[in-house]
C-alpha cells in the first residue's frame, strides 16, 4: 500500500501581483539587443490583464535604455538615452543638436521637441564646462562617424556628470537583423574628471550579441577602462587627448575579440566536441557526398 502524502506539505504559494511585476521587470531588463518590445509583448500575455500597464512599461524601458545605451533618432542625428541626459518632466538633453526632446521609451521614438517637455534652464550646461563639453562632443562625433560607419545606428553624446562633476561621454552603436535571427550592440561610457590643466579619463565598454536561429546564444563582454590622466592646454586639446584614449581602449577590445574568434574554430570549438562521433568514423564535410547518400537512402526506403 502506498504511503499517504500530505498535499499541503507541497502546496505552492500563490505569486502576488507585486512579485509578478518584479519577475517581469527582471526579464525585461535582461532583454536581448533590439528585442525589448518582443519580450514585453510576450510577458504581457503571461500576466493578468492591465498589470503591466503603459506607465510601468515606460519606467522599465527608460531604465533599460539607460542601461544598454539605446539610441533614438532626433531629427537628422541620433542621441543616446543616457540617464545623465534626463531632465525634469521626462525630457532629454540633445547634446549634439541642443535643446530638449521627449521620447517614447518603449518604442524609442522621439515624440516632441522644445522646452515644453522639460526644463530648458536645466538643459543648459554649466558655463564653466560648456566649452570643454562642446569640444569633446565634436571630437567624439568625428570618432563615431569614422569608426562605426557600418552600424545600423550609432551615436556619440557628452553630458555633464551629475554624479561627480566633470563630463560623461557615450559612444553607442547597434546592428540588428531580427529577420535573420541576430542582433548586437556596442556601448562605451566614459567619465572625464576635469581639473586644472589635466583630466582623468576612465570608463567601461559593453558588447552584447544575440543569435537565436534554432537556439538561443548570447554573448556579453564588459571591459573596464582604467583611469588615465591626460594633460591639456585648451578645450580642443582636452577633447583630442580624451578621444585618443577612448579610441585606443575600444580598438584594443575589438582586436582582442577578433583574435579570440579567429582561434575558436581551431581550439575552443574543437575542444567542445568529440573528435569523432560514436561510430568512430570521421565526419565528412563533402556536401555533395552527403546529398548523394541521403538520395540513395530515400530511394531505398521508397521501394
Amino acid at each position: 500500500m502506498a504511503d499517504y502524502v500530505d498535499d499541503a506539505e507541497y502546496a505552492v504559494e500563490p505569486v502576488s501581483d507585486p512579485e509578478k511585476l518584479e519577475i517581469a521587470t527582471h526579464m525585461l531588463m535582461a532583454s536581448p539587443p533590439g528585442q525589448f518590445w518582443e519580450v514585453l509583448t510576450d510577458i504581457r500575455k503571461l500576466l493578468p490583464e492591465g498589470l503591466l500597464d503603459d506607465e510601468r512599461a515606460q519606467e522599465v524601458a527608460k531604465a533599460y535604455n539607460a542601461q544598454e545605451g539605446v539610441i533614438a533618432e532626433v531629427g537628422d542625428h541620433n542621441a543616446v538615452l543616457a540617464s545623465e541626459g534626463a531632465v525634469t518632466g521626462g525630457g532629454f538633453k540633445d547634446s549634439l543638436g541642443g535643446g530638449v526632446f521627449a521620447v517614447d521609451h518603449v518604442a524609442t521614438q522621439v515624440t516632441g521637441e522644445g522646452p515644453a517637455v522639460g526644463d530648458a534652464e536645466e538643459a543648459a550646461a554649466d558655463p564653466a564646462l560648456e566649452e570643454q563639453r562642446q569640444a569633446l562632443q565634436e571630437a567624439l562625433e568625428e570618432y563615431r562617424a569614422s569608426h562605426f560607419s557600418v552600424a545600423e545606428k550609432s551615436a556619440a553624446c557628452v553630458f555633464e556628470n551629475d554624479g561627480g562633476g566633470g563630463l560623461v561621454a557615450y559612444v553607442s552603436a547597434r546592428k540588428h537583423n531580427l529577420r535573420n535571427w541576430w542582433s548586437g550592440t556596442w556601448s562605451g561610457r566614459y567619465t572625464v574628471a576635469v581639473g586644472a590643466g589635466s583630466a582623468e579619463v576612465c570608463g567601461a565598454i559593453t558588447v552584447r550579441g544575440h543569435y537565436f536561429e534554432n537556439g538561443n546564444i548570447q554573448l556579453q563582454t564588459s571591459k573596464q577602462v582604467g583611469a588615465k590622466t591626460v594633460a591639456f592646454t585648451s578645450p580642443k586639446s582636452l577633447a583630442e587627448a580624451a578621444v585618443a584614449y577612448i579610441k585606443e581602449s575600444e580598438s584594443a577590445l575589438h582586436e582582442g575579440l577578433e583574435e579570440m574568434y579567429d582561434r575558436m574554430p581551431g581550439v575552443t570549438l574543437r575542444s567542445m566536441r568529440r573528435t569523432k562521433p560514436i561510430t568512430a568514423d570521421s565526419f565528412t564535410w563533402n556536401v555533395a557526398k552527403i546529398r548523394m547518400r541521403n538520395t540513395l537512402a530515400q530511394a531505398a526506403t521508397s521501394k
